[in-house]
């Protein structure tokens, strides 16, 4: 399983692609999906993800800022792997590169824990 995430940037050109986006947005469904993510009931997607017995990969592009709620995760023996030249839109910053990295995640070497 992979876990995308990261932060828009002032410095990440993706940002003002998402921000184009969300200025289409019905206002009220940005409120109602955003209050979700933050009234998630335990145990959470990072919980599940850190609590799965597969091998598991978390996604990160070079360029999104330092990002500290990964320990949890890596601490749970969950890879990290960077897609280069890119920030939070790794995949529509540098698709190939994402592409690369989910095959790694999908195909890396392991012994199916981690």
């Amino acid at each position: 399983m992979a876990l995308a995430i990261g932060r828009p940037t002032d410095a990440d050109p993706t940002g003002a692609a998402l921000l184009g986006c969300l200025q289409i947005v019905d206002p009220h469904a940005l409120y109602l999906s955003a209050k979700s993510l933050v009234d998630m009931p335990p145990p959470t997607v990072r919980e599940h993800l850190a609590r799965l017995t597969m091998r598991r990969s978390l996604l990160v592009g070079s360029r999104t800022e330092d990002y500290n709620d990964e320990a949890d995760l890596l601490a749970a023996g969950v890879r990290q792997l960077e897609v280069p030249d890119a920030g939070h839109g790794m995949n529509w910053e540098n698709p190939s590169g994402f592409a690369r990295a989910i095959a790694d995640a999908l195909g890396g070497a392991g012994n199916g824990t981690t």
